[in-house]
């Protein structure tokens, strides 16, 4: 009932990473990083009806544990995509203008 099931995106991750193993790798798979001092905060887009909403979930965890502000603006009653959709659906064009003001947060603070 996620809109994006599973086998949707096993055949993603079959198109994009035909080399499974490479998804063990933090450069590809970021939740497989073992270090994360040293990055700056981080901003989270994550609809409720996602399939992997709970591996971002623990990837927010994880950065937090270690050391890293994770902000995580949850849309619980979206599917994953919806940001995409923002051309019909008004939750959308929030969550799009909530991150361009999240950037502009995050560069003028480096000023």
């Amino acid at each position: 009932g996620y809109f994006f099931e599973a086998d949707a995106l096993e055949w993603i991750i079959g198109m994009n990473f035909p080399d499974r193993s490479v998804l063990q790798d933090w450069r590809v798979s970021p939740i497989r990083a073992t270090d994360f001092r040293g990055l700056p905060p981080a901003f989270i887009v994550l609809a409720g009806a996602d399939i992997l909403r709970d591996d971002i979930e623990e990837y927010a965890r994880l950065l937090h544990d270690g050391g890293v502000t994770p902000y995580v603006c949850r849309y619980h009653t979206n599917i994953q995509g919806f940001v995409a959709m923002a051309g019909a659906i008004e939750v959308g064009r929030i969550a799009i203008a909530e991150s361009a003001q999240q950037l502009r947060t995050a560069l003028s603070a480096g000023r």
